[in-house]
């Protein structure tokens, strides 16, 4: 038979050597053991560290009697507890690395099993005490000011402190002298969770976490939803939002509300399809009618509010790699250097980041736009991560996953455990700490600038197969 002819039946085409068969499908089975040991162990350590009361990675406050929150009584080891949720972002990190890679190569976790494991880990997150971070106070004390008739934009911790309010005697002394910068929304949340909280702040931030466990699961449920008829985009999916420690971590176990922004990103950005051109109409005006109104009760003092805190830096900046000014509160021209650094990049980004998923025509400038910005601003935070994590997982897969978890681990790193919100204690531990902060992290982040630029330049993304959000995979182009 000629070549001709076998390859057009097919019944001579060439295959893999069975040793290079056996070999690929080897480490592809790796992969997934690698995912499934660093995502479970690392959300275990995360779940320990958080149920300790006197656990450094939970901040300490007055205990209501009963439940919820849960807790166990004792004491956690400072150092022991460092070391372990380093260990855990890094296990973390890497096990979703690992799964991404699997996925790529063929493997397919079952989507009901990640469902399942993501609904546990998000119920035990939601009843425990608040861990990872100090905001949460900040969200009961700002909740308890608009409750007690006091306007949060003008009123600050401090003022409510020296009325000897039990709440108020808890605000992180780094907020005391600062009204909130949260926006009305958020005001409004932090209100009700006040309102049926009472004068508890655990019992407080209990219903802060229990809505952000709805809405977190509600992007789970929305992914698989829409990614049901892809067997691939639905594992990637889960293994990027539903039960990515990283995620969980900043948003179920510290409780940020930032799951309110990225399930409202979303959502939004989900329902305007090309299909349904209405929609984006649509959600223009519920916009409008939800954002306006709000603002304009808010009014001067949240600007305000916002303008005090302009030039604030994180500690964990690529900037700092180039002058320690970084390091401090930057000065008017400073700042105006890093906003055209972000616009260029984002530039730069919508135009050569491809726009592949045809029926969701917000998804690529969204997507550029918010990598541009938490790539190079000079303030972030990980848990900022979120708001592109979901809508990267309706993008079909490329190199860009594995950039952004990578700039979410090391980012993550740096706020290990975060529970008193101050620094570590002196010797080693805060010497370690200090180069992950200045050394390690920012040249981990300038990395992944460095990186992005590169596919940018390239077009090397590497994408998987394109498909309509709801229809089966075209394998072509």
């Amino acid at each position: 038979m000629s070549s001709a002819t076998t390859a057009a039946t097919g019944t001579g085409s060439p295959r893999p050597s069975q040793p290079a068969a056996t070999g690929a499908t080897r480490l592809t089975r790796a992969l997934c053991w690698a995912a499934a040991i660093g995502i479970g162990s690392s959300i275990l350590i995360m779940i320990g560290a958080s149920a300790v009361r006197y656990s450094p990675a939970v901040p300490l406050m007055p205990w209501p009697p009963g439940w919820p929150p849960l807790e166990v009584a004792g004491h956690l080891p400072v150092a022991a507890t460092y070391a372990a949720l380093w260990a855990a972002v890094i296990l973390g990190g890497g096990g979703v690395i690992a799964g991404l890679a699997a996925v790529a190569r063929g493997a397919r976790f079952p989507a009901r099993l990640l469902i399942a494991a993501a609904f546990v880990a998000v119920a035990a997150f939601a009843m425990l005490p608040p861990a990872g971070s100090t905001d949460t106070l900040n969200y009961a004390v700002f909740g308890r000011i608009a409750v007690l008739g006091h306007n949060p934009y003008v009123m600050t911790p401090v003022q409510l402190y020296r009325t000897g309010d039990p709440v108020g005697r808890l605000a992180p002394q780094i907020w005391h002298k600062h009204a909130t910068l949260y926006g009305p929304l958020a005001t409004a949340e932090q209100w009700a969770a006040a309102e049926l909280g009472g004068t508890a702040p655990a019992r407080i931030i209990f219903w802060l976490k229990l809505w952000n466990a709805i809405v977190f699961l509600g992007v789970v449920v929305g992914l698989d939803r829409m990614l049901r008829s892809d067997p691939a985009r639905r594992a990637r999916a889960h293994l990027l939002w539903s039960l990515n420690p990283l995620v969980l971590w900043g948003l179920m176990a510290s409780g940020h509300l930032d799951a309110f922004a990225a399930a409202a990103g979303f959502f939004g950005l989900a329902m305007a399809l090309r299909r349904w051109p209405a929609a984006l109409l649509a959600a223009a005006a519920g916009l409008a009618v939800a954002v306006v109104p709000a603002y304009l009760w808010a009014g001067r003092p949240l600007v305000h509010s916002l303008l005090l805190r302009r030039g604030k830096v994180s500690v964990d900046n690529i900037y700092q790699l180039f002058s320690a000014a970084y390091r401090h509160p930057l000065p008017p021209s400073v700042d105006l250097a890093v906003v055209l650094v972000f616009g260029a990049l984002a530039l730069l980004l919508l135009w050569r980041l491809p726009d592949v998923a045809p029926d969701l025509p917000a998804l690529q400038p969204a997507l550029a736009i918010g990598i541009a910005w938490l790539f190079v601003w000079y303030y972030q935070l990980p848990w900022y991560d979120v708001m592109i994590i979901a809508l990267l997982a309706l993008y079909p897969r490329s190199r860009l996953d594995y950039l952004v978890m990578v700039q979410l681990t090391a980012g993550s790193l740096v706020m290990m455990p975060g529970g008193s919100g101050t620094e570590p204690p002196l010797g080693w531990l805060r010497t370690f700490s200090h180069e992950i902060w200045f050394t390690w992290a920012p040249v981990v982040l300038l990395g992944c600038v460095v990186a992005v630029i590169a596919l940018c330049l390239t077009g090397a993304w590497n994408f998987g197969p394109r498909a309509e959000i709801g229809r089966p995979v075209r394998t072509g182009a």
